[in-house]
């Protein structure tokens, strides 16, 4: 026979097929079935309480198609179903687990004696069937209950692990209770398979990354720690690591605490560009060292994060404010300074290094204290050859500082413009300025005396 089909119908109004709804009848296709052949089908039953006792009447019927190709239906065959004690019935719920593809934890069912009669000596007795999942290294386990009344639910948990290939899907596991029933006899329940899905690994993410770099430098790395789950993880530390010689963190660790899962925190690393990088784009790597709900130290992969780092930045600007000079003439060359660095700077030396035809009476100048954005006037004291030419000439000036961290550091060096201009007075000295007029005036005064005097004689000598 081929394409055969079995129906079992109940004849007692407290024997109905679950899988059916509820129906007092249920089918199952077998398909081809050869001369002599047998199959055992099994179908999913349930009784009305109080129905223990008695034998429930059934019929059997196959409908098939014959050699000849045409549908047949066999002669109703009687039989009846005579149900084991009612202690034997249990009902079982997988719950949720912290089981996942990177942690073990446990696995727990709830576990309800639906029979009328209370056991004892109960023990929880499960297997896995998937060789991924294990209890402690091994695919059984057994857990002692003692008595179990009637309707009563017990949870039962076990150990678990899944090996390192697993994927996030239900792995079957088979439960039985073994029990002494009423009469004192031993029982096992019938075995009841349920699935135990774990959860993904542990993950986290990096976002908002802002960061301000610059060469030769030190500046901030901010962002955002997400913990994308599934778990809640507890003394997260985010763990700086760099292959790079150029950049470094000042602190290689930044503390968290517990996040929860779907939760973030702000982080920020302070990080030193040393002169020789160059700009760009650098990648540095954040991994997350963290504890289970369990107490078990994990750390999870490197995420890569991605720098920028820019030019090297002047801390500060120099613009002249009185610049000019006569060829021969000296005076002050007087510099605005502006700190356009982020912090405060104190200890400001100030040097220039003139070269002909610019020579300097005094070459430093000092700032104690220069405020971010703060702008001052220093002064040198510089005389111009006679033989300086009518141009602009560069002249090298650079700073000497401190931090707030209390580092000295060394600025590079600045060129201002000194200009020569014969045409102006500007640069000259006092005295050059002054010398000329009042040697006029000396020589016009003697003269007029002598004139005065030899006049005089010449009126006697008459």
């Amino acid at each position: 026979a081929t394409a055969a089909t079995i129906t079992l119908t109940s004849e007692s109004s407290q024997l109905t097929f679950s899988g059916a709804h509820g129906s007092q009848s249920v089918s199952a296709f077998v398909g081809d079935m050869p001369s002599g052949g047998s199959q055992s089908i099994q179908f999913e039953a349930q009784l009305a309480k109080g129905s223990m006792g008695i034998v429930h009447p059934v019929s059997l019927s196959i409908s098939y198609t014959d050699e000849f190709g045409e549908t047949q239906q066999s002669k109703s065959i009687k039989s009846g179903v005579s149900p084991v004690s009612d202690s034997g019935r249990f009902s079982v719920i997988s719950n949720p687990t912290n089981l996942s593809l990177d942690q073990a934890a446990d696995i727990s069912f709830t576990i309800t004696n639906d029979g009328e009669d209370a056991i004892s000596d109960a023990r929880v007795f499960i297997q896995s069937t998937d060789p991924k999942l294990s209890f402690g290294g091994s695919h059984t386990a057994e857990s002692v209950v003692g008595n179990w009344p009637s309707s009563a639910s017990k949870i039962v948990s076990f150990k678990s692990n899944l090996a390192e290939d697993s994927n996030v899907r239900p792995y079957p596991v088979i439960v039985e209770v073994i029990y002494k029933s009423s009469n004192n006899s031993d029982r096992t329940s019938y075995p009841v398979t349920v699935g135990v899905t774990p959860l993904g690994e542990q993950s986290f993410s990096i976002t908002d990354v802002s960061t301000k770099l610059s060469v030769g430098s030190e500046g901030d790395l901010s962002a955002t720690l997400v913990n994308d789950g599934p778990q809640s993880v507890e003394n997260a530390v985010i763990v700086f690591t760099s292959d790079l010689q150029t950049i470094s963190s000042l602190e290689e660790e930044y503390a968290v605490g517990s996040l929860s899962a779907g939760d973030s925190e702000s982080f920020k690393f302070s990080l030193d560009v040393s002169e020789s990088a160059d700009e760009g784009q650098r990648q540095i790597s954040l991994s997350i060292r963290y504890r289970d709900s369990d107490g078990k130290s994990h750390v999870s992969d490197p995420i890569d994060v991605i720098l920028t780092v820019s030019p090297e930045l002047d801390v500060f600007e120099v613009s002249p404010v009185s610049s000019t000079f006569s060829p021969g003439g000296n005076g002050l060359l007087v510099l605005q300074v502006t700190n356009v660095d982020d912090e405060t700077l104190t200890d400001i030396s100030a040097k220039v290094f003139p070269e002909s035809p610019i020579t300097a009476g005094d070459d430093t100048a000092f700032i104690p204290k220069l405020s971010a954005g703060e702008s001052t006037e220093i002064v040198f004291d510089i005389s111009l050859s006679p033989a300086a030419l009518d141009k602009i000439y560069p002249l090298d000036l650079d700073f000497q500082y401190d931090t707030n961290s209390g580092e000295t550091l060394l600025s590079d060096t600045y060129q201002v413009p000194v200009e020569v201009d014969s045409a102006t007075n500007g640069g000259q000295s006092a005295i050059s300025t002054f010398l000329l007029p009042v040697g006029i005036l000396i020589v016009v005064v003697v003269g007029g005396v002598y004139f005065y005097r030899r006049r005089q004689n010449s009126q006697v000598e008459k």
